[in-house]
Formats: C-alpha cells, sequence, structure tokens
C-alpha cells in the first residue's frame, strides 16, 4: 500500500490541538472594538438574549476556495455559553435553525438541478448561498434579559461580488426591524459583526441602545471562543480596522462605476489614481464612520516618549508605549505615517502608512519600547514621464499614533535636492485614455517645534544600493540549479509541454480539487523517471487554512477513489459518497484560521507568523508542497466579492503581513506560499475578462507594492498570476509584471503559475510561457495542443519553454529534497 495523505484514527491528533490554540490567539487580536459606551465589558455569569443569523450559524470564514474543511467550529452562542454566560432562552435561535436548514436544503436543490444543465464549479460560483431572511423577534422575548447580543451575519465566497442592497451591504428589513425591537423593549445591545467585508452601519445614527460594536469579522474555527473571551473582559481587544469604514458606500471612490453598478462588466476604470482608501477620504475630506486602523480598547494607552534617527538602512522610530490603565492590561499598535512635500502637477497623498508595531501584552502601568524601521524608499513617488522612482526635495512630515486620524508629529525629514531612486522599464500603460480625478492632499506633520533631520542624497542611494544586493548563491543552491539542468537536458520537449500544464486530470472538475494523490488539493505537477527522478508537487487552496477534503477512501492496493470539487467543498455538503466495498477511510482534518482581513486585523507580524508555521506543519503532515495562499490584494471597494481573502486597502500593510506569513511557513526551507492574485483582482464579477484600465503610478504604488514587499522581504516560493485584464493584456500573459517587475526588478527567484483554468477565457498558454509564467494550472490538454502548435509555427521558442521547464523542476527539487 503507498503513502496515505490522511490517517485512519479519526481521533484528535497533537497537531489539531496547538494550532486550535494558534487559531485562537489570532482571532482575539483580530476583534476590532469600534464603539463602546461604558457597556463592555460585560458581568460575568450576565444573563444574555441572543440573536441574529450569525448567533448560532456564525460564518467561520469565506467558501470556494478559501473555505477549510476542518474537524468543529466554535459558534457565537457555544463561545458565550464557554465564557461563563447565560443565555435567556433558545427560542429565537431554535426558530431560526429550522428557517436556516430549509433554506440550505433548498439551494442544495437548485444547486444539482443547475449542475445538471452545466457542471457544479459553474453553477456552485454562480449561485452563492445566502442566509435566509430572520424570523422575528417578539416584544417577549426581546424582554427577557436587560442586554442582547445581536449577531449580523453574512456569507463571503469567491465569484461573484457584493451588491449595495438590503440583506448584503446593508441590513435587510427583517434585520433592521429585529434590532428595532431590542432597542424599542430597552434593551442595550451589543452589535457583532459577523461579515467578511464592511457593511453599512447608518441604524447606529438612529438607535442610542446600540452602546457597544465588535466587529467580530469571520474569525474560523475558534471564531465563537475568542468573542467569548472579549466580552467577558478575560481579553482585551486590540485589532485594529485595515480600511476605512465610510458612512456610506456612495462615499468610496468610484462607487457607481465599480463593477456591474454601472452595468460594464467589461472595464473597470481606476479612475482615483494612487486616492485608494485613507488617502482618498484624506483628499476629499469625507467623513468617516471609522478611520483606517482604528480599534478601541478597555484600557487606556498612551505614547510618551519618542526618538526618530537616521540610521544606513532607514529612519528608526522609537516611541515609548504606556497603559495608564487601572484595570486591564492589552496590547496597542503604533502606527507611523509619512506626509510627503505637496508640488504643482505631482499630486501626493496627504499621508501613507510606512510603519507599524504591536506591543506585547501590557499590564495596567507598565510601559514598553518600540522600534519601528521606516525605508528611505517610501519618500519616493513614480514618476511616469521619467519612468522612474524620483524623491522630491523637501521637508517630509513623519507623525505616530494609534489610527490614521488620530496623529502627531514627531520630526521633520529634509531632502536638499530631487533625484533619481531607480530607473525602471514600463511595465503596463493604460491602453486607452484615462482621466484620472483631480485630486491633492495636503503637508501635515510640518512644525517648527518637530527636530530636524536632514538627507543626503548619497545616503539615500547607499541605502537602496545596498537592499538591492544580490545574495551570493549557497553550495546547497548551486547543487539544486546543477541538478535541475541535468533533469530538463533528460526532458523532451513533448515532456516540458506536459510539465508546464500541471497534471491534466480528465473527467474530473479542472476547479476544486484537481489533485491525485493529496485528495481535495487543487492540483498537482507532473512528475518523470528521470535520473535522479522528477518528483511532482501538490498544490493546496488557502489562505485561511489548506483545503483538503475531510475524508478519503483507498483501495486495499492503496489506490485512492477519486475526490471531485462536490467533495471538497462545503465539508461535503453536495457530495453523495459511495462506500467502496473493502475501501478504507482516511481522515484529514485541517485548522481553519480566521480569515484574510481579520488575520490583518492584528497588525502582528508575530501572529501571522505563528499562523504560518502552524500551516506550514499541516503542509508537512499532508504532503502539500505549494499553498496557494496568501491572497493580498487591495480592498479597491467594499462590494469586491473576495475582499474576505485580502488583508487591507493599504498596500504596505499588506506586503508586510503577506511577508510574514510566508516566512512563517517556508522557515523549514520545505513547503512555500503563492502570493495571489498578481494584479488588480479587485472585482469578482466577470473575473475571467474585466479589464482594469489603470495607469503605472497607480499600479506601482498601490497594486503591486504589496507584492513587491513580500516578495523583498520573504522570497515566496510562488506568485499566482490573476484572471483579469490590465490595460488590455491579461495577467497571465503579462510579461511587464511576470519578468520586469517580479523577476528583474524586486529579483523574483521562484515559480509563476497562473490561477485555474486562466485559459479558457482569452488568455493563450503559449502566452503565458513567453511572459514567464512557468505553470498553467491547474493542466489541460488544449493548453498541450496550444503550446504544441505555437512552438511549430514559432510563435514560442524552445529555449522559452525549456526556462519555465527549469524553474519548475527546481523548484520540484527544493520541495522534495528537503522532506
Amino acid at each position: 500500500m503507498g503513502k496515505q495523505s490522511g490517517t485512519t484514527d479519526n481521533g484528535v491528533r497533537a497537531y489539531e490541538t496547538e494550532h486550535r490554540k494558534v487559531a485562537l490567539l489570532a482571532a482575539e487580536e483580530g476583534i476590532v472594538l469600534l464603539k463602546n459606551e461604558g457597556l463592555l465589558p460585560l458581568k460575568q455569569g450576565e444573563t444574555l438574549g441572543l440573536f441574529g443569523s450569525g448567533a448560532r450559524k456564525t460564518v467561520k470564514g469565506g467558501t470556494g476556495s478559501g473555505d477549510v474543511n476542518e474537524r468543529s467550529c466554535v459558534s457565537v452562542e457555544q463561545g458565550l455559553l464557554a465564557a461563563g454566560f447565560v443565555l435567556a432562552d433558545s427560542e429565537w435561535l431554535d426558530a431560526y435553525d429550522e428557517v436556516y436548514e430549509n433554506a440550505r436544503q433548498s439551494w442544495k436543490k437548485l444547486i444539482q438541478e443547475l449542475t445538471e444543465k452545466t457542471n457544479f464549479i459553474e453553477a456552485y460560483f454562480g449561485n452563492p448561498f445566502q442566509n435566509p431572511a430572520e424570523n422575528p423577534i417578539t416584544e417577549a422575548m426581546a424582554k427577557k434579559a436587560k442586554t442582547a447580543i445581536y449577531v449580523l451575519s453574512r456569507i463571503s465566497g469567491e465569484g461573484a461580488d457584493r451588491r449595495n442592497k438590503r440583506g448584503d451591504f446593508c441590513l435587510s428589513k427583517e434585520e433592521e426591524q429585529n434590532i428595532r425591537t431590542l432597542a424599542a423593549e430597552g434593551c442595550d445591545i451589543v452589535l457583532v459583526i459577523n461579515t467578511g467585508g464592511l457593511v453599512d452601519l447608518s441604524l447606529l445614527d438612529e438607535l442610542p441602545q446600540i452602546r457597544a460594536v465588535l466587529y467580530l469579522s469571520q474569525g474560523g474555527m475558534e471564531g465563537g471562543t475568542a468573542l467569548g473571551k472579549v466580552l467577558s473582559g478575560s481579553v482585551t481587544p486590540s485589532g485594529k480596522l485595515t480600511d476605512s469604514w465610510a458612512n456610506h458606500y456612495e462615499d468610496w471612490p468610484c462607487a457607481e462605476s465599480f463593477g456591474s453598478n454601472n452595468g460594464d462588466l467589461e472595464k473597470e476604470y481606476y479612475k482615483e489614481g494612487i486616492f485608494v482608501g485613507y488617502r482618498w477620504f484624506d483628499a476629499t475630506q469625507k467623513s468617516l464612520r471609522y478611520p483606517f486602523g482604528y480599534g478601541l480598547s478597555y484600557t487606556k494607552f498612551a505614547f510618551e516618549e519618542s526618538k526618530v534617527q537616521a540610521e544606513k538602512t532607514g529612519i528608526a522610530v522609537q516611541v515609548k508605549v504606556h497603559n495608564g490603565g487601572e484595570q486591564f492590561a492589552g496590547k496597542e499598535v503604533l502606527q507611523v505615517y509619512l506626509s510627503a512635500p505637496q508640488c504643482e502637477g505631482r499630486a501626493r497623498e496627504s499621508k501613507k502608512l510606512v510603519a507599524f508595531a504591536k506591543t506585547p501584552l501590557l499590564q495596567p502601568k507598565e510601559s514598553c519600547e518600540l522600534i519601528c524601521q521606516v525605508s528611505y524608499r517610501e519618500l519616493a513617488r513614480f514618476d511616469e514621464e521619467r519612468q522612474a522612482w524620483v524623491v522630491d526635495a523637501g521637508e517630509y512630515g513623519l507623525a505616530v499614533g494609534s489610527d490614521s486620524q488620530n496623529l502627531f508629529g514627531v520630526a521633520i525629514l529634509r531632502v536638499s535636492e530631487s533625484f533619481v531612486l531607480e530607473e525602471t522599464a514600463c511595465v503596463s500603460t493604460a491602453c486607452e485614455e484615462l482621466v484620472e480625478f483631480s485630486l491633492n492632499g495636503s503637508q501635515l506633520f510640518v512644525s517648527e517645534d518637530l527636530p530636524v533631520l536632514t538627507l543626503s542624497k548619497e545616503q539615500i542611494l547607499e541605502s537602496e544600493e545596498a537592499s538591492r544586493k544580490q545574495k551570493e548563491e549557497t553550495e546547497e543552491e548551486k547543487a539544486l540549479s546543477d541538478c535541475a539542468e541535468k533533469i530538463v537536458q533528460q526532458l523532451s520537449e513533448e515532456q516540458m509541454i506536459q510539465l508546464v500544464c500541471g497534471r491534466v486530470n480528465e473527467g474530473k472538475s479542472a476547479l476544486g480539487a484537481s489533485a491525485f494523490a493529496v485528495p481535495g488539493a487543487a492540483g498537482e505537477t507532473v512528475d518523470f523517471e528521470t535520473q535522479p527522478k522528477l518528483p511532482s508537487m501538490i498544490l493546496a487552496d488557502g489562505p485561511a487554512g489548506i483545503r483538503l477534503s475531510q475524508h478519503y477512501q483507498a483501495a486495499e492496493d492503496g489506490s485512492i477513489y477519486p475526490v471531485d470539487s462536490q467533495s471538497a467543498l462545503e465539508h461535503g455538503f453536495f457530495a453523495e459518497e459511495e462506500q467502496h466495498e473493502g475501501a478504507t477511510v482516511y481522515y484529514q482534518y485541517c485548522t481553519a484560521f480566521p480569515i484574510g482581513t481579520m488575520l490583518a486585523q492584528t497588525w502582528n507580524t508575530d501572529v501571522l507568523k505563528e499562523v504560518g508555521r502552524a500551516v506550514g506543519e499541516e503542509m508537512r503532515i499532508f504532503g502539500v508542497d505549494l499553498w496557494l495562499a496568501p491572497g493580498m490584494n487591495i480592498h479597491r471597494n467594499p462590494l469586491c466579492g473576495r475582499n474576505f481573502e485580502y488583508y487591507s486597502e493599504d498596500p504596505l500593510l499588506s506586503g508586510k503581513l503577506a511577508a510574514a506569513i510566508t516566512q512563517g511557513v517556508q522557515e523549514k526551507g520545505i513547503n512555500g506560499t503563492t502570493i495571489k492574485h498578481f494584479a488588480c483582482n479587485n472585482q469578482e464579477d466577470n473575473r475571467l475578462g474585466v479589464d482594469s484600465i489603470v495607469s503605472e503610478r497607480a499600479l506601482r504604488e498601490i497594486y503591486l507594492k504589496g507584492f513587491e514587499i513580500a516578495v523583498k522581504e520573504s522570497q515566496p516560493f510562488a506568485i499566482m498570476t490573476s484572471y483579469n485584464q490590465i490595460n488590455g493584456l491579461h495577467s497571465a500573459n503579462h510579461a511587464g509584471l511576470c519578468t520586469e517587475a517580479a523577476r528583474k526588478e524586486w529579483g523574483f527567484e521562484g515559480l509563476i503559475m497562473t490561477d485555474w483554468t486562466t485559459t479558457i477565457n482569452g488568455s493563450e498558454a503559449y502566452l503565458c510561457i513567453r511572459a514567464g509564467n512557468d505553470l498553467i494550472m491547474p493542466g489541460l490538454s488544449s493548453d498541450h495542443a496550444n503550446i504544441r502548435n505555437a512552438l511549430k509555427d514559432g510563435r514560442l521558442k524552445t529555449e522559452e519553454l525549456r526556462l519555465c521547464a527549469y524553474r519548475i523542476v527546481k523548484m520540484s527539487l527544493r520541495t522534495a529534497a528537503r522532506k
């Protein structure tokens, strides 16, 4: 019998117990306290009313590739009971259970009917499940407890965007009425937001009875436990928003033209340019409900002393953080922002995040020193006319604080002359006229009482040159390269074609679960009997954990009975499983961590490294080589259906956190991450065809910057290109991104792959190879034919194919040699 990825023992294994603790830590630190009028924490053992669709049916995370088939999940109800609270009764919850289950079965029937007409994946992604309308909260129910917890819930998923309507971005009529009923009966309401993205909170302006608001987000398998601990006060909330929370949807840039809002799903014009998120709200001076970086605590923190000095690698900002409270221990986030000089014709944001750090747990009256490093590169802007990163002469204000609107200046950085920091090749220009909004920021944090640091052109250039210095190849790396070259020389042209296309799995869905060796994994590469043997690689979805089938069957000879996407999604809700005679059942339980946005809300790189270590260990347990995560696209608009997988509206925060989780996963050098979706995957409707029309400056300063940071600081094993087009060219066929930016400018050394089935909608396989996109997944026979024909008529050179094959072989050896 061959080695199996799963185990026959259905009992809880040691890694599950340990990784639950990591998931709980991440959830605790990712909860954001948005409002608290003296209500929280609640009294120990208090009797509570519990309502809302997410109270018992708590959403742990997103659906689709971002799902995880965990062993069990803690709901809000279970978390409250575990924290020692008493629930007034379960009448409303029991009634909603029946409504919910009926809706699930109706949805299952719909998907099955549509599957017969099309295919399961198309039916599933095109018709996502939505929570059914809530049953009414009666006056009698509302009167049973003075304090009521109401859990507002939304299901997140890929394949479709959200809508600015009731029941989605806005409260449904039933949800609004139920909250109003609680308020009318005099309840002190704690609103818990169990969603993968932002929602309209206009009701807060009308109902003062909502005395506390917690952004639970979607906390993975331990989200309910974490909420119970925060409500009881055994954990002090320390999460911070990673997005600006506007008062109304219409306040966001290009709100009326995003996605389907204007009826045009073919082209998306990024008219706001670099003014995304808080940059937009600063420039337009639109008020916010909650600013970027915002989050309350049960205790009071103060930033007491600061020291700023120029070092070889950048600016060191040292700040003393003091917990001035009397009762609660807690953690605080130090945020550092830079405000550049404003010059006519050179639009700059008023400020941008340039560094951050989180304190350890500080007891009442305890202090600590935090040091943040600000790269000199943050002084630069991208100049499209000069095709270069340019540092402008002038004064730059440096400020620190607890959120993007609660800041104070700590130093002025003075640059005496303008100069080019780095010349670049053009990676992408708008394929048609793009008229960006005429916006300008304001110079901030420059006052006479602040210390001035004069920075010379020479020290900035010296730092930049040092950061770009190539590391010397180790003996181990050289041996790996030599071995890869030796194997590639043994491959025929036809074998190289097979290698760059992934393992073709005819008869199975190309999406969801295409792997053979590890059931439920997204896909795998081919292997060949070369000398030495070329092993295959197993690729599994993320980013809230590893998505595998919860269980599978194997015959007596070890061969695995096929597992399709119906078994790999929704805990096998759609699967009609057959028990094969004489088969052995194997189990694969993976940890469901909080969604990407909630992980980011920790603002804690140490926590993300710990999550990465846990994911890396599970990859080794189940034989997974590449994790198709983290997702790090920018939250350009709150209606993007896949925002839950991504970190933030800010590229620096996204890049730093992606680097941290990558460092955790790759700590052993055995398995690696795949940062995605490269780039501008900012909407889900028509994601295979939409064309993102964006200036090169916005592309570089906003949409590529996070990827650049992740590559330079962590060297992820792989990058996944996105489905969409960028300025008229499919991302997977984009040499400007794959070769010029990633490899030549940033020094990326790993593998670049397509997203699954990219080549079925306009993108061609041979163009992927020419662009430097090495691996075309998950493997289609039509891709083989496309490459053969391109080689035959000269559109593709054998040398281009061989280079991509070499990179795949080298990565296959890297993941195999260290197991």
